[in-house]
């Protein structure tokens, strides 16, 4: 795809203004019904080979939904390309789902202590979900117990992250792994955190899922087989041309190319990308289920509008995360990332000094990205880098924010945290990661609102 053709695909859709369908009832049951199939104890589950023309017969649904059903498992990650065609059960390494973990572990307490702020009305129209009642620790209930705990939050942003993680790994089995003690250790963190939430106790609630995710990282390695003969990564598959055309489309919107708003079809879309309408479709469809896009009510997909409280949510869950990250960072950092880090805090301000922003936000991204990678936590890496892309993109300049004073100190900050990783602090290069992200979103927040780039 040439930049004349990533221009087209900018600009064309701004043309755009006729409904697109919606997508059809059939399909979103058919997503739920395969969904629930490929989960353990599901007629699917044992199934190696995911084949349209069979689940349409077992479904009594023509082809066409069920295709559309099985590019949503793809998104989600439950299932993944089969390189002969089709489509095969994902199935992670010991790794993969230690890292899920780890990446949950950041997540859910955050998501109980927004829950135990709520109002107590809200608190209790939250526990009414009857997955929030206490129960025994069976797989199927620790998962709908834990995505509960997402929507109680009252955050859509976290509860499609946790919904997402439990979701990826629900074919794993880990609870077979632990005794009748372990269960009813983990049953006993279910009450204390519902417990909690009703009370309104953030101290009590976050301690207790916090015990509660340790415990489930702790059964993990117990007779565990790894999913593909050995804990190794499979090569990444070739990008499809749906791919293709969604990252297209995603970076013309965080580039702002395709503004706030602006009404997306898949017959212009598909023009200006130069592919099918079907494959147009998977990409907008992608989109729409990651919420760069939102279907209105005459079912067009536009360019997503951020809200001031989806914006604090999503700077808060990026902390969550990149604290999580530079922790582990500090104990897994080899000595040649330390080196290169600290070569960037120079260059970073030799920027500082020659007034060169663009420079700056070259090297702060470098930063950040080498500092979750040396976390060795891939899914950390990926939801870091998501939601960096979230918060500052739909065209925002995060780096054009502040007076000189304000950028000095984001690279002090940046010094710091090297400098407690090189020294083996994770707790306090944390600490200074969180308050360095709580500038830089409170300073882009202040020019949002002056720039009305963002909805009440």
């Amino acid at each position: 795809m040439t930049e004349t053709d990533h221009d087209r695909v900018a600009e064309a859709p701004r043309l755009a203004v006729a409904p697109v369908s919606r997508p059809p009832l059939l399909a979103e049951q058919a997503f739920d019904r395969l969904r629930e199939g490929l989960l353990p104890g599901g007629d699917l589950w044992v199934l190696e080979q995911l084949v349209e023309e069979d689940l349409a017969e077992r479904l009594q649904m023509s082809r066409t939904p069920i295709r559309e059903a099985l590019n949503r498992l793809s998104i989600v990650g439950m299932i993944e390309d089969n390189r002969a065609g089709g489509y095969v059960p994902r199935r992670f390494t010991t790794k993969e789902i230690v890292d899920h973990y780890e990446a949950r572990l950041a997540l859910e307490p955050l998501a109980v202590e927004w829950a135990c702020r709520r109002d107590a009305e809200s608190r209790r129209l939250a526990l009414a979900d009857p997955d929030l009642a206490p129960s025994h620790a069976s797989a199927a209930a620790d998962r709908a117990f834990h995505k509960a705990v997402g929507h109680a939050a009252g955050s859509r942003p976290l509860s499609r992250l946790i919904t997402q993680f439990v979701d990826r790994l629900a074919r794993e089995g880990i609870h077979a792994s632990g005794d009748h003690d372990d269960e009813q250790r983990l049953a006993v963190g279910h009450e204390l955190v519902v417990a909690a939430i009703r009370a309104g106790d953030v101290a009590s609630g976050v301690e207790a899922m916090r015990e509660h995710m340790s415990l489930l990282v702790r059964l993990i390695p117990r007779g565990r087989t790894p999913a593909h003969g050995a804990d190794a990564r499979r090569p990444a598959a070739r990008l499809s041309l749906a791919d293709q055309s969604y990252h297209a489309l995603k970076r013309a919107i965080l580039a702002g190319e395709i503004a706030v708003g602006t009404s997306l079809t898949e017959a212009v879309t598909a023009k200006s990308l130069e592919v099918s309408r079907t494959t147009a479709r998977q990409a907008m469809h992608r989109l729409e289920l990651e919420e760069y896009l939102d279907r209105d009510a005459r079912g067009r997909l536009t360019v997503h509008r951020t809200t001031r409280a989806e914006f604090d949510q999503e700077c808060a869950i990026r902390s969550a995360l990149d604290t999580m990250a530079v922790r582990l960072a500090a104990e897994r950092i080899s000595d040649d990332e330390l080196d290169r880090l600290e070569g960037l805090v120079a260059e970073d301000a030799e920027a500082l000094r020659e007034g060169d922003d663009g420079r700056r936000a070259a090297v702060n991204t470098r930063i950040h990205r080498a500092i979750s990678v040396a976390s060795r936590n891939r899914v950390l890496v990926e939801a870091s880098e998501d939601l960096r892309e979230r918060t500052f993109g739909f065209g925002r300049v995060p780096f054009a924010v502040g007076t000189r004073r304000d950028r000095k100190e984001f690279a002090t900050e940046h010094a710091e945290i090297v400098a407690s990783l090189r020294s083996g602090d994770g707790d306090h290069a944390a600490e200074v990661v969180a308050a360095h992200i709580e500038r830089s979103h409170r300073l882009l927040r202040e020019r949002m609102d002056e720039d009305g780039n963002v909805d009440n």
